[in-house]
């Protein structure tokens, strides 16, 4: 098992709390300072102690939370509003995409 990489965690961590601050209602002068670099902090830590072999171990994980995740989103609130199963089969497709059922 790899050693975790500490300053890598407390990076993490504060932008985790970023992220929640971000969805405050907090003024827009803090938030575009926010918005500027609170996700490329979480880009730049998984670069750093990114393997190949871990995205190997990982990715089916990933993939199968991603349209477990999606599938209910589609099929339990979307199938709420939807007023056919072709508009529901769209949003299925359209996840599987990757544009989520925003891209109806």
């Amino acid at each position: 098992m790899s050693k975790r990489i500490e300053e890598i965690d407390i990076l993490k961590g504060i932008g985790i709390i970023l992220v929640i601050v971000g969805h405050l209602a907090i003024p827009y002068v803090f938030l575009r300072v926010i918005f500027a670099f609170h996700m490329p902090v979480f880009i730049i830590c998984s670069g750093i102690v990114f393997t190949e072999k871990k995205l190997k171990n990982n990715i089916l994980h990933i993939l199968r939370a991603y349209l477990i995740t999606g599938l209910f989103e589609t099929v339990i609130l979307e199938g709420v509003e939807t007023r056919s199963l072709y508009e529901c089969r769209l949003a299925l497709v359209s996840l599987m995409a990757g544009g989520g059922i925003t891209g109806l």
